[in-house]
């Protein structure tokens, strides 16, 4: 039977159960990819528990700091779970993987990091059809396998299927995904899966880029075409597609090497439906290559290259 004092986490008062509930919520999440509680839940008691860090007297106390709760991670914790936290779950019905396992995972984390190569620009339509979002997993994790960063949106679709991918991928830790938000609250809300900028997770609020952001509202116009009939939201919304394909500092040394996503095409000269169109057209702009999976020439190459790697497809 579950230990329930260790779900309720809403109705905690305890600052110290409160921690022990953070290590083990943690510990199913990051360890054995299952969880008890909601993502909301996670991510309120990471924020009372940032709230009140310097009362925690708690003697694990030393296993993570304040970036961890200000981000609402636990990802930092792979490898340094007391023994207590695996007993728990162990006694709470989860499968625990055979003895040694994880150990091995965590070993990991000795060897030398792994180096990025370069950057791709995974993206596309909130409409992109379920198939295609399963082929969008497997590149996501392709490319993170072959040392490529990508770089997204956070959008749900196509944006969120491409970085689901990446996380699957063994070297996620080191070559990471950047997700570039339009600013700091648009996407923390439910229907977005409150997503926040922390940079030390990827996740970033493209305005706090002061040094290049009014050069991405000017690229960003000129690859819609205009603003008109658009606000602030809006406009925040397009500029952060420029960082998606050029990088933070705009500097054609990181442009991406590719654009990939899924978008209905409409018109000419590469145009596709929806926000997305703003993406594209910066690549082509910036000489960068696209490919549309929406084309079934383009889908059947990028299903071809899975084939023939399959130890990194994730299904």
């Amino acid at each position: 039977m579950k230990d329930h004092h260790l779900l309720r986490v809403g109705e905690m008062t305890d600052l110290n159960k409160m921690f022990e509930a953070y290590l083990y919520h943690s510990f199913l999440y990051y360890c054995l990819s299952t969880n008890e509680i909601t993502d909301h839940d996670y991510d309120d008691l990471c924020m009372r528990l940032l709230d009140r860090y310097s009362e925690i007297e708690h003697p694990q106390k030393g296993l993570v700091d304040e970036s961890d709760f200000s981000c609402g991670t636990g990802y930092r914790l792979t490898g340094k779970y007391p023994k207590w936290v695996w007993d728990l779950a162990r006694a709470n019905g989860h499968e625990i993987p055979p003895e040694g396992l994880l150990e091995r995972k965590y070993a990991e984390d000795l060897k030398p990091r792994e180096s990025i190569v370069g950057h791709v620009t995974l993206v596309g339509s909130r409409e992109t059809p379920s198939d295609v979002l399963r082929l969008m997993r497997g590149i996501g994790q392709h490319f993170c396998d072959t040392n490529f960063r990508g770089r997204s949106g956070g959008a749900p679709g196509a944006d969120s299927a491409f970085h689901q991918g990446a996380t699957n991928s063994r070297k996620f830790k080191d070559i990471g995904f950047d997700v570039y938000l339009p600013n700091s609250w648009y996407f923390n809300k439910e229907e977005f899966g409150f997503l926040k900028p922390c940079p030390s997770e990827g996740f970033y609020d493209a305005t706090t880029f002061t040094d290049t952001y009014e050069s991405a509202v000017q690229l960003a116009e000129r690859a819609r075409g205009s603003f008109h009939g658009l606000g602030k939201v809006g406009i925040e919304l397009h500029t952060r597609n420029v960082y998606q394909v050029l990088g933070v500092n705009l500097n054609p040394d990181e442009f991406s090497k590719c654009v990939v996503f899924w978008a209905k095409p409409t018109g000419t000269k590469g145009r596709v439906e929806g926000g997305t169109n703003t993406a594209v057209q910066v690549a082509i702009q910036h000489d960068v290559p696209i490919y549309n999976l929406y084309l079934p020439n383009t889908r059947r190459h990028f299903e071809q290259l899975l084939e023939e790697h399959t130890e990194h497809v994730w299904w």
